[in-house]
Order: structure tokens, then sequence, then C-alpha cells
């Protein structure tokens, strides 16, 4: 079983996101189209959303990833009950500041926003303010 800390998921996130460019922004989702963890061409089978990407870095398998890409449209985002589920099951447990961040930055990233916008979201700081 492992659990992960708002410390190291933010890590995690400061991390990925310094990896891309500043002009960095997820092309994942067209519209009403269902975003992806995992299985968007554009990355051949690799994390492709920013949460995928930083729960690789924190060592969640690939296959796992894929798995969360079969849940609903409706519960598919990192804080909603199925993803949780299915994280859980395979014995990853988060702070649930790892939850509420991660949500926020999916939905900014869904929005166009660019990644390094989104950066402030994983400081160190937020985990006493939330």
């Amino acid at each position: 079983m492992s659990h992960v800390t708002f410390s190291q998921f933010a890590e995690a996130g400061r991390s990925v996101i310094d990896a891309v460019p500043e002009d960095f922004t997820y092309k994942g989702c067209y519209g009403n189209v269902l975003c992806m963890y995992v299985n968007y061409p554009e990355r051949e089978g690799q994390p492709a959303c920013l949460v995928a990407r930083i729960l690789a870095k924190l060592g969640v398998p690939l296959e796992l990833l894929q798995a969360l890409d079969a849940v609903p449209t409706d519960d598919s985002s990192f804080g909603g009950h199925e993803v949780r589920g299915l994280l859980e099951d395979a014995g990853w447990t988060f702070d649930s500041h790892c939850f509420e961040v991660g949500t926020a930055a999916q939905r900014a990233q869904d929005s166009n926003v660019r990644w390094h916008s989104i950066r402030p979201m994983f400081e160190p700081h937020l985990d006493v303010l939330l």
C-alpha cells in the first residue's frame, strides 16, 4: 500500500510542470470530448493529462492509469468517487488535499490554462490553506 502526502503530490506536480515549455497547454480535451488519462493518440499510450503525469511520477503503474480512462465521464475527475475507488483498490491512498488540488488543476487545464499558470496550486504552502 502506498500513501501519498500533499507534499509529495505537490512536488511531483511542480516537477511535471517544470518539464514542459512555459507556453504549454494541454490539448487532450476538445469541446465535450472525453478527456483521457493515458489513452490519448498524441501521447502514444503514455500519461497525457497533468494528473496522469503526476501519478506516473509518483509510481502509479501505467496499467492503473489506463483503467482510470474506463471510468464514466461524470465521475472521471481525479476527485471522483470511482477514480478514488480504483486507486484505493490498487493500494494507493492520498491526502484529501491531493484530490482537491488535482481536481482544480484538471479543470484549469481542460479550460486551456497554461500549465505554468497552474503551478501555484502546487506550492508547498497551500497544504496549510486547504
